[in-house]
């Protein structure tokens, strides 16, 4: 019963029953509540088609969205207000704006009411321009020049304010478009009452930030998820998009980059804008194969891969005026990709009714709004009538968001529905692989430890049954030449102890799974006699080799506290391993004292045998690490037993031949 309510509680909340329309009513409601957001903040203008349509409007109560054709043009010319004023233009008539010449002066004359302030604000997508009113230049955006060379090209929305003399106000512009393809047209123009103006741009720059704060959320949430599910590339390709489509927002919607960045580059704003358009929709089609499960047409991928990366190199190593030349082509390449892309996830979804899935609806729902706003937008930018009422481009964006960012949370939802009964179908696999495994995992311990048991043993009898072999063949020869001496006797009474104390090894070894070696018995011993006693047990073995025993005793050194049988153990390992890697050579034997955190007996055994090698002697006192004479089981032991007497034990190579291990042993004192 637990099990079945852990699980039921593991449910996500947006699987169940009917759970799609509720997701699909919060995405309503999300957009409308934008939808509003745009719409209140939006100043309502009144259009002005025609320059006869400005005498008699009222530019306190309605702001006018001055097209074009209200100017007078005058291309392949650059006039100043003194132009006019001295009568200079009167032998040239205006035209009709075409926006083919490279460069233009437009000129405007409403009549706006004395010593009332006013504001004008426009899109100056027209790479260089200059504005004056009434005879002082209020605007400089760039340099127009009447060629490429003469021209400093820069793109803003800008604003300036003014108060309105006597009579007309005269209204005189300047602009050059020679840096892009398209020279274009002269904006639409918003004049109105300085209050009515600032609300425009308040409204303006407030949906701006909305928009742009949204998206860089989104980006950062989707992000750090893509952190913990580092296989889910949908996390990672999805705020890339978010985060490309939003610093081409902030190079094209009211030029909202030259806010942040006043001094930024024209060349690199709109290469940037060029770049990121292009890198949005390459990373969004990844993440759409992604969310379809590689359901998308492979060869429309591939093409639409190809085309994209031409256009994004062609965008990096051309200049502007050359590449901007084929944005139309990009664009209607972009929208055929799209329409594709759409009718073949459509159709598949259509065939397909058990891989459908309710993420697919939204996508396909921001794939399309997103497209068809952008496709008004881009006629209305065709057809020069960007209106600043209704920003079509933001509403897309939104769209585009939160459809994906609902897909997203809804397939996530699906993953941790399967990582939890995943994690369920584990949990009772661990159950059942951990009863099995109880009963083997305690045999292979006693088997590991068996076999340990087993290779000790062999190593510390051996060195016993050594120096009692040594000490019967001396003995057997002794006796044969009728030598019934007391040297005699010792041997033999030094076997009699060896066979002791190889019975004692015996006994300590079947108790060592029952007892640690902490608790043995330890007292007071003096370590010149048990090293003095060692060394002469040992030193038949050492004869054989024909190497030299000496002792360098110091002579006032007072009790360790110790183990007579375990430190005996320690000095017969030592001294067996320097009798092996020494032939016709030196061993020497030192005590001295050594002060540190108490007070020790300090035990040096040096040779002058073969050393160790370099390889080897940072690991020497691990287990089972020797060279080819040894077993790796002596100097771990004697580890062991010295660090148990609260001590410490080194090796190291002399700096000429052999090696020297030292070791220390606290002294005895009355508080123990």
């Amino acid at each position: 019963m637990k099990n079945k309510q852990a699980q039921s509680d593991m449910q996500p909340p947006l699987t169940g029953k009917g759970q799609f329309s509720k997701t699909l009513l919060f995405f309503c409601a999300v957009i409308l509540v934008f939808a509003t957001i745009i719409i209140s903040t939006a100043t309502k203008s009144v259009n002005i088609g025609q320059a006869g349509e400005l005498p008699g409007f009222d530019f306190s109560s309605n702001v006018a969205c001055i097209n074009p054709e209200c100017f007078d043009a005058y291309p392949e010319a650059f006039y100043t207000p003194d132009d006019f004023t001295d009568g200079l233009v009167t032998e040239r008539p205006a035209v009709e704006d075409d926006g083919l010449a490279g460069y233009y002066t437009y000129r405007l004359t409403p009549e706006l009411t004395e010593g009332t302030v006013y504001g004008l604000s426009g899109y100056s997508a027209t790479y260089a321009q200059k504005v004056w009113v009434d005879g002082i230049l209020l605007s400089s955006v760039g340099t127009p020049g009447k060629s490429l060379e003469s021209t400093t090209p820069k793109s803003n929305y800008y604003t300036i304010y003014f108060t309105a003399g006597s009579g007309q106000t005269e209204i005189i512009i300047q602009r050059s478009g020679f840096v892009h393809a398209n020279g274009g047209q002269l904006f639409p123009q918003y004049v109105g009452e300085q209050s009515l103006i600032s609300e425009l741009n308040d409204g303006i720059k407030f949906r701006g930030a909305v928009m742009v704060g949204s998206m860089l959320m989104a980006s950062l949430f989707f992000f750090g998820i893509f952190l913990f599910f580092r296989q889910r590339r949908q996390f990672l390709y999805f705020p890339l998009s978010c985060l490309l489509i939003t610093i081409r927002t902030l190079c094209v919607d009211h030029k909202l980059i030259m806010t942040l960045f006043p001094n930024l580059n024209w060349q690199l704003s709109l290469r940037l804008e060029y770049l990121a358009t292009i890198s949005f929709y390459i990373f969004f089609f990844m993440y759409v194969n992604l969310m379809f499960k590689r359901g998308m047409n492979k060869t429309v991928n591939i093409c639409g891969l190809i085309f994209g990366c031409s256009y994004f190199v062609f965008v990096l190593l051309t200049p502007a005026v050359i590449y901007t030349q084929f944005l139309s082509y990009m664009q209607y390449g972009a929208l055929i990709y799209v329409f594709t892309t759409v009718f073949l996830l459509a159709r598949g979804m259509v065939k397909d009714k058990e891989n459908r899935l309710p993420e697919h609806f939204l996508i396909l729902f921001g794939i399309i709004g997103y497209t068809a706003l952008q496709l008004i937008e881009f006629i209305r930018y065709s057809v020069n009538n960007l209106h600043q009422d209704l920003n079509l481009t933001q509403m897309g964006v939104m769209v585009f968001v939160f459809a994906n960012t609902l897909a997203l949370a809804l397939n996530f939802t699906y993953t941790e529905k399967s990582l939890a009964e995943a994690r369920q179908r584990e949990r009772e696999t661990e159950e059942t692989t951990r009863l099995l495994a109880k009963d083997n995992a305690a045999l292979d311990l006693v088997n590991q430890l068996k076999n340990d048991l087993i290779a000790t043993i062999s190593h510390e009898m051996r060195t016993p049954l050594t120096v009692m072999s040594n000490y019967a063949q001396l003995a057997a020869k002794a006796i044969q030449r009728g030598d019934y001496s007391d040297e005699s006797l010792q041997r033999l009474g030094t076997i009699v102890r060896e066979a002791k104390r190889l019975a004692e090894l015996s006994s300590n070894f079947l108790h060592a799974f029952k007892e640690q070696a902490s608790v043995r018995q330890k007292e007071p011993l003096s370590i010149g006699d048990l090293i003095t006693h060692t060394a002469g047990v040992f030193k038949p073995i050492m004869d054989k080799k024909q190497n030299r025993q000496t002792l360098h005793l110091a002579a006032d050194l007072p009790p360790v506290f110790g183990n007579t049988d375990e430190l005996t153990q320690v000095l017969f390992n030592l001294l067996a391993n320097a009798d092996t890697h020494t032939k016709n050579g030196e061993i020497v034997i030192s005590t001295e004292w050594r002060s540190e955190s108490g007070e020790f007996a300090q035990i040096s055994i040096s040779d002058t045998g073969s050393g160790i090698s370099p390889e080897l002697l940072p690991h020497i006192f691990e287990k089972k690490r020797h060279d080819e004479k040894g077993t790796g089981y002596g100097l771990r032991i004697c580890k062991e037993i010295i660090e148990n007497h609260g001590g410490k034990i080194t090796m190291e190579n002399h700096q000429g031949k052999g090696a020297v291990v030292t070791f220390t042993v606290p002294f005895w004192k009355e508080e123990r």
